[in-house]
C-alpha cells in the first residue's frame, strides 16, 4: 500500500517548554530532559484520547460507555544520536482500555474506531509499528519493519481520529477492512526530483 513512511524525518518545535498555554505537549519539557533528548535524536511522545460515549435510542441497548487510547511513540534520528547518516527508527505501541459502544450501537460500522485498537473489543497493549528508514541519497531510501497501515488511504476528511472524526467509515476506507491495521513489509521511496524550497 502506498503511503507515508512511517519513520522519518519529524517536525519537532524549538522547545518542548513553555507555559501550559503555549507549550507543545501538555507534560512539557520534562525539565529540560526531552529537549536534551531531541536534541541527540530522541522524540518521544505519549498522547492520551479519552472517549464518553452513549447509545440514546436505537441500538442494541441504551448505555453510556467510558474507554480510550493510550499511543506511545519513539522515533530515533541515528545521525544526531552520533551513529551513522540517513536512519530513522519509528516505534509505536498503542493500549486500548475502558469500554465502547460499539456492541451496544448494533451498526454495521463500528461507531468508535478507538475501540477497534489495538485489538478489537479487547483491552489490550500491542505493538503498531517497528519501522527502519534508510536514507541512501536525497532520491532514494529503503524501509522495512512491522508497518501501520492508517495513513493507506490519507485524505482531507478522514484518517485522524485524534482530531477529526471517531466513526468508523469517516476514519478509515471500509474497502481496507480486509487488511490489518499493522503488518510485516517494506518499500521504496524515490524522489524523482529534488525537493524545492518555498520562498
Amino acid at each position: 500500500m502506498a503511503g507515508v513512511a512511517s519513520a522519518q524525518p519529524l517536525d519537532i518545535p524549538p522547545t518542548w517548554a513553555g507555559s501550559f498555554w503555549d507549550r507543545p505537549r501538555l507534560t512539557g519539557s520534562w525539565f529540560g530532559l526531552r529537549d536534551d533528548l531531541e536534541k541527540r535524536g530522541v522524540v518521544i511522545d505519549i498522547d492520551l484520547l479519552q472517549v464518553p460515549q452513549g447509545v440514546i435510542t436505537g441500538g442494541q441497548d441504551n448505555v453510556a460507555k467510558y474507554g480510550g487510547l493510550a499511543e506511545y511513540t519513539l522515533n530515533v534520528d541515528t545521525q544526531k544520536l552520533g551513529l551513522w547518516p540517513g536512519g530513522f527508527l519509528n516505534v509505536i505501541a498503542m493500549s486500548g482500555y475502558g469500554q465502547s459502544v460499539n456492541k451496544a450501537s448494533g451498526a454495521l460500522v463500528p461507531p468508535d474506531f478507538v475501540g477497534l485498537l489495538p485489538q478489537p473489543g479487547e483491552n489490550a497493549t500491542g505493538l503498531m509499528s517497528l519501522t527502519y528508514t534508510q536514507v541512501l541519497s536525497k532520491f532514494f531510501a529503503l524501509y522495512a519493519g512491522k508497518l501501520e497501515g492508517f495513513s493507506g488511504d490519507d485524505n482531507a476528511f478522514a484518517h485522524d481520529f485524534h482530531s477529526q472524526f471517531l466513526n468508523t467509515g469517516l476514519t478509515y476506507n471500509m474497502v481496507l477492512d480486509f487488511f490489518p491495521f499493522t503488518a510485516y513489509g517494506g518499500g521504496i521511496i524515490v524522489l524523482p526530483w529534488a525537493a524545492r524550497s518555498s520562498r
